[in-house]
């Protein structure tokens, strides 16, 4: 029963591991997500490395298909949504809002090394877990 922390915790506390913060991480969304299953969550947060969305848009806007980046941007934005990845989630929500029917493709470019940031930040946090 030590897997689960009560709902009542608050993030910032000696029950939210060190890190998560600083990449932009919000526990207590991962944990919502994962029905306070501390096992669960940290499982899921470590199988991201493992996502195809990231290496896809990157591929895709660098060949300039923003259809393709649209649609990788858009599975990426459901990914980090759903582990509480709140800094990408919200930098890659305006990318898939600027590549949406190729609505703004030189927004999209001034947008994407944002999302290329918050994705390389939640990566290194990521390589420091066990």
């Amino acid at each position: 029963m030590t897997d689960y922390i009560p709902q009542d915790h608050e993030e910032g506390t000696k029950t939210v591991p060190d890190g998560f913060a600083q990449a932009g991480i919000s526990f207590d969304d991962l944990l919502s997500h994962c029905i306070g299953n501390r096992d669960l969550a940290m499982r899921m947060l470590k199988k991201f490395g493992n996502d195809k969305s990231f290496p896809r848009l990157a591929e895709a806007m660098g060949r300039g298909d923003h259809e393709a980046a649209f649609e990788a941007a858009h599975a990426l934005k459901g990914v980090s949504g759903n582990l509480g990845m709140t800094k990408l989630y919200e930098a890659d929500c305006q990318l898939t809002d600027a590549l949406r029917g190729g609505a703004d493709r030189e927004e999209a470019e001034r947008l994407y090394p944002v999302v290329c940031e918050h994705y390389d930040r939640v990566m290194s946090f990521l390589a420091t877990l066990e």
